[in-house]
């Protein structure tokens, strides 16, 4: 039985008959430290109640010694830096509206004083409020911090040694034959496992190293097998009719090998199947689905999102900005530039339809050179001085983002989202300078800058833009002193202009 969730047996009369036990890959173990504290009891209580009828191939012992210490602690600290977090952001909040006030102090604005008063004052209330929050439940942290004050599942895994359900290591012989047996394998993309080839070592072919462990074990002591896994890569699932299910290759090798059945599922539906079989109390869909906001993701995926977003932010950053803070007018504006971001926070927002929406939240600063065009004198027919100026903006910018919420992929790598956009900013300015007279191409009559020192000049000083710097018949740029001239002026030689042959004597 390949397909996910196997829904016509039923697990408690499936185990209590005893020729079934269980196996769970490893990162069906790791996912128990990222979930919400809810559904992390509730999933732990699962698997310490099944302890009569788990197995765990050696191959995912050791791989879950490497991976528990980290993620454990990653855990601990989830729930023990709850308010510190909260206080953070409350703080850096007050930092920029504190350098925000001191840039409107420096334009001249009147009674920045009281604003700050007030701010200071609104900041001391959330503070405060944040403060009484975490009071409220000091004692609901504190439980769940007691109860993980250790690390049950590594306890778990230590009854389960002493038991004797973790399975014998392979012999230096029979690993090395397995090796050469999974490259071969892997050659031909026989599953499981091929994807993780570009791994190094040994540590490619885990999977089909604990996959032959639970082949020997059905097979030598005549053993159906639940089989739960969250990697659900093409080397070990593929669909049938939109339904997740268990490669038809492995099926019929394990049947094959082991005279036994296989019976498949995820995580979330085999804890969903087993509470369901053995009465035990489910927390609500919406609690598990939380657990897809832990930290690794964010920080997976979080400059990833940053580069989507990134040219559309600059392209449209004009329509957050708050024009309150703002001196840009109807001045002509040079294209957004980008001088700093950093990833703030992440949220999930909502469930809906199997689709988890999160929102991302950057601390972002763009700057733009902004130009007043004094356009053309009447009388004269000459160009009237074009001022221009240095502007930066800071803020928030809030970036959406959809994930599936009932998929899992492998622990070490998921990185999947899709629908990324931007759909919220507030960039108020926090630096302003007046640069001075505006500089134009000669050739073409575009804007290029303010500081006459730094473009191409035609040989008579006039500047130049990057478009217009370069040969067109008529005129020619010298490769000596990088400047165009008229064809006039170009040297006996065809090569250099005429004054820079004089000084070398051409």
């Amino acid at each position: 039985m390949g397909k996910e969730e196997s829904r016509g047996v039923n697990l408690k009369s499936l185990l209590e008959c005893g020729n079934t036990m269980i196996v769970c890959d490893t990162n069906v173990y790791l996912h128990i430290y990222q979930y919400t504290p809810g559904y992390c009891d509730f999933a732990f209580d699962c698997l310490n109640s099944m302890q009569d009828y788990l197995i765990v191939p050696r191959t995912i012992y050791l791989e879950y010694l490497d991976n528990y210490e980290r993620n454990y602690e990653a855990m601990r600290g989830r729930i023990t830096g709850a308010k510190d977090r909260c206080d953070d952001v409350i703080i850096h909040a007050k930092r920029t509206i504190t350098s925000v006030c001191e840039h409107l102090s420096g334009m001249g604005f009147s009674d920045i004083s009281e604003l700050e008063e007030s701010l200071d004052d609104a900041f001391e209330k959330q503070i405060n409020e944040i403060e009484d929050f975490f009071e409220d439940r000091k004692a609901v942290l504190e439980l769940i911090a007691e109860r993980w004050d250790e690390d049950l599942l590594l306890n778990l895994f230590g009854e389960l040694n002493a038991k004797g359900r973790i399975l014998e290591q392979f012999t230096q012989e029979e690993l090395f034959g397995l090796c050469k047996k999974g490259q071969a394998r892997y050659k031909k993309h026989t599953p499981p496992g091929f994807e993780d080839n570009g791994k190094d070592g040994i540590a490619k072919y885990g999977d089909y190293l604990w996959w032959e462990e639970v082949l020997r074990y059905a097979n030598d002591n005549k053993k159906n097998i639940v089989l739960v896994t969250d990697d659900i890569k093409k080397d070990w699932c593929e669909e049938d009719e939109e339904e997740i299910v268990l490669r038809k290759e492995l099926v019929r090798e394990f049947k094959h090998r082991s005279k036994q059945e296989i019976y498949f599922f995820t995580s979330k539906s085999f804890y969903d199947k087993y509470a369901d079989d053995f009465n035990i109390i489910k927390p609500d869909v919406v609690q598990y689905a939380l657990q897809m906001t832990d930290k690794k993701f964010f920080d997976r995926v979080n400059e990833d999102v940053f580069a989507e977003i990134k040219d559309d932010l600059l392209y449209n950053a004009i329509d957050y900005i708050n024009e309150e803070t703002s001196n840009l007018g109807y001045k002509d504006l040079d294209d957004f530039e980008l001088v700093d971001s950093s990833f703030r926070d992440a949220e999930l927002i909502e469930i809906d339809a199997g689709e988890a929406t999160y929102e991302f939240r950057y601390d972002v600063t763009v700057s733009v050179r902004a130009f007043v065009d004094g356009g053309t004198d009447e009388d004269t027919e000459e160009r009237i001085e074009t001022n221009c100026s240095y502007h930066e903006f800071s803020g928030i910018v809030t970036v959406s983002l959809k994930r599936d919420a009932d998929i899992f992929s492998d622990f070490e790598e998921e990185k999947f989202y899709y629908d990324t956009s931007i759909v919220g900013g507030e960039l108020v300015q926090t630096e302003y300078n007046e640069l001075g007279e505006a500089v134009y191409c000669s050739e073409c009559g575009a804007i290029i800058g303010y500081d006459t020192d730094n473009y191409s000049r035609s040989g008579n000083g006039d500047p130049i833009c990057n478009d217009c710097m370069k040969d067109d018949g008529n005129r020619f740029v010298c490769p000596r002193c990088n400047k165009k001239y008229d064809e006039g002026d170009r040297g006996s030689s065809g090569q250099f202009c005429r004054y820079c042959e004089d000084e070398l004597d051409l």
